[in-house]
């Protein structure tokens, strides 16, 4: 798994730095164009003295400009992206014509050709991004596949470290002073506790596509180095314990969100998991990371809403007993950008699954008749 994990990533890198490239080459293509539309129109009008060089000079980098679009569209093609490199390989087609309506001074025809081989690259470009986005999807279906067992494992790992951390704390509490030992074996725990940060730290990163879920274990991940460096300064105390408890508690509610219920189950299994062959394109593997967004986005506000009643109930127990709400008050300020940030995201995916059914509708459409 982590070498399939690795040849996406390298796959997807590829993909990236093609498509910059074919934007380089896009650039150079209109560049050449507008240059040799300036040197035919100036030879029409001055047809005794014709810049030989300069068109010579323009069909030398024409050339080079053809070259390097078969090039690309050969790496292309082993990237899997067939139909990108059959659009550029259209497009250099185009150019080395466009090249031989300019050698014989059709400025018009060669205009003609270099706007025909301006639209193949557009389409490559096109078609590369879709490949890409494709891969994309691949690498986010393949770690979401892997991270339930990932982090039920964390959730594990981080329950035992946090009774290690409460057994300290009672072992320790009693002492006036803690001994060279009591301090090598809180540092032990401070270890434990980075070394469970460099584990999820992959995770993270691996769901770029993924927000929602990128976004609740960012905050995971702040709260483990946290509880880290107050371990590295010695407190195992109801602080420390606290923040190694709000990791668990995170950590399984991405995994409740990861879980299909049984509904989506019983629809997978009448879909057939996608078509044959094909393993589920980026529409089948955005649609479930979707709905575990989805089921994530609940629970977080299920969560939102309960540290909201337990401030209220706090600010309404404090006010009875005439103490200052202010402190209070600013802590249920502070959860406004969250509420937002929820909202945000809510409409983000409705509008998503609107798309997502525009494009199901779309493809189940009659196909239309080709004109000859």
């Amino acid at each position: 798994q982590g070498v399939e994990q690795k040849d996406l990533a390298q796959w997807i890198e590829k993909l990236r730095r093609a498509e910059a490239e074919l934007a380089r080459l896009a650039t150079e293509q209109q560049s050449i164009q507008k240059e040799q539309a300036t040197a035919l129109s100036r030879s029409e009008t001055e047809a005794k003295t014709i810049n030989k060089k300069e068109l010579q000079a323009i069909q030398e980098q024409r050339k080079t400009l053809e070259d390097k679009i078969r090039s690309l569209a050969e790496r292309i093609e082993k990237l899997q992206a067939a139909a990108a490199a059959k659009s550029l390989n259209a497009a250099a087609n185009k150019t080395q014509q466009a090249g031989k309506a300019a050698g014989q001074g059709d400025a018009s025809g060669s205009e003609q050709q270099d706007q025909a081989a301006g639209q193949h690259i557009d389409d490559a470009r096109k078609q590369l991004a879709d490949a890409r986005q494709q891969a994309e999807a691949a690498q986010l279906d393949s770690q979401l596949a892997r991270l339930p067992e990932q982090l039920s494992e964390l959730v594990e790992n981080q329950k035992d470290l946090l009774q290690k951390t409460k057994l300290s704390a009672q072992t320790n509490q009693r002492k006036p002073k803690l001994t060279r030992l009591d301090k090598a074996n809180i540092l032990d725990l401070s270890r434990e506790q980075l070394a469970l940060v460099a584990r999820i730290q992959p995770m993270k990163e691996g769901l770029a596509l993924a927000e929602i879920l990128q976004y609740v274990l960012v905050g995971t991940e702040a709260k483990m180095q946290s509880a880290a460096e107050k371990l590295g300064q010695f407190q195992t105390g109801q602080e420390t314990q606290n923040l190694q408890q709000d990791v668990i508690g995170q950590l399984e509610m991405v995994l409740i969100s990861l879980k299909k219920n049984t509904d989506e189950e019983e629809a997978e299994k009448q879909g057939g998991g996608g078509g044959a062959g094909q393993g589920g394109g980026p529409q089948e593997q955005g649609t479930e990371r979707s709905l575990a967004e989805i089921r994530l986005l609940k629970l977080l506000q299920m969560d939102l809403n309960q540290r909201i009643l337990s401030i209220q109930n706090e600010i309404q127990k404090v006010t009875n007993q005439k103490r200052d709400v202010e402190p209070l008050i600013e802590q249920l300020q502070q959860l406004g950008p969250e509420q937002a940030k929820l909202a945000l995201w809510t409409l983000g995916l409705l509008r998503e699954s609107n798309q997502n059914i525009e494009n199901r509708d779309d493809n189940h459409a009659e196909p239309k008749r080709m004109e000859l």
